[in-house]
């Protein structure tokens, strides 16, 4: 349950209503249950939405299945239960098999993925433990292994996106549950 208290959709100030229904436009279904709490504040959540439909909505220079595949092993890192049950669905949505959602917390060289996916992993894996630490040559193996830097700026969208997200959910409580089939 969430530790907001935020008035019930219908209820709510003009910005924040203006602000869920600028969400439907851009998916097409209602806000996410994270993205519903953070309207109480829609002047920051409007920007912060704005940003996840950029990186989130389109396949861009990824792929939809990529990006929720670090959307997801982000959380899982992280221990986000919201977001890494949330991710993990739309991942298995965006055409990602069950074999590698399961296995998206384990070490990299286990993962039952491409090598130069792999490779992209590990990046965010550092980037998400470490990013002080990564130079050139953490730049030169993703490139090596056919990434192009528009790809590679890609994915550190996610990555941090998700870091930020993480914390976000976690202290405002929220929890997925799969919408019904």
């Amino acid at each position: 349950m969430p530790h907001l208290h935020a008035p019930p959709a219908g209820s709510e100030p003009a910005e924040s209503a203006a602000l869920r229904d600028h969400i439907r436009s851009v998916t097409g279904r209602d806000p996410s249950p994270l993205f519903g709490a953070l309207v109480l504040r829609p002047d920051l959540a409007r920007p912060l939405f704005d940003w996840f439909a950029a990186v989130m909505t389109t396949d861009g220079r990824l792929g939809r299945p990529m990006k929720e595949m670090i959307a997801t092993r982000v959380s899982y890192a992280n221990a986000c239960r919201y977001c890494s049950a949330l991710h993990a669905y739309r991942a298995e949505a965006a055409g990602v098999s069950r074999e590698v959602i399961d296995r998206l917390a384990d070490p990299i060289e286990q993962l039952p993925l491409e090598a130069a996916q792999r490779s992209l992993l590990a990046f965010c894996d550092k980037m998400r433990d470490a990013s002080s630490t990564i130079d050139e040559a953490d730049w030169s193996v993703l490139r090596a292994a056919g990434w192009k830097d528009e790809a590679i700026l890609e994915a550190a969208h996610v990555v941090g996106m998700f870091s930020h997200f993480n914390r976000l959910a976690d202290a405002v409580g929220v929890e997925f549950s799969p919408p019904p089939s």
